[in-house]
């Protein structure tokens, strides 16, 4: 997929060109999700670590209320964790024409 921007630089207006590749990796670590529930807390993700490489196809499955959508909601930046890392290599390539 490609998409374009434009940024106007001193009056001049600068044409970009965005290529976006398919996410190369995403990699997960320690990952958590807690909620306030009144003065206690109910965690919804307790400590997921996944590494998952280009051209790999997973399951997330499990029974309903168990964190499934919230951990690819975090995973998508859509919620942010508790606790823990995420790192997406987008596999995207900039360049000026």
């Amino acid at each position: 997929m490609v998409d374009t921007f434009s940024i106007d630089k001193k009056g001049k207006n600068v044409n970009y060109f965005v290529e976006f590749d398919r996410i190369s990796k995403v990699q997960v670590g320690g990952l958590s999700k807690y909620y306030k529930n009144g003065k206690d807390y109910t965690c919804v993700v307790d400590n997921i670590s996944l590494n998952v490489k280009r051209h790999d196809m997973i399951c997330i499955i499990g029974p309903s209320g168990s964190g499934k959508s919230t951990l690819l909601k975090m995973i998508a930046g859509i919620i942010k964790p508790s606790l823990g890392t995420i790192s997406k290599d987008l596999g995207l390539n900039i360049c000026r024409r």
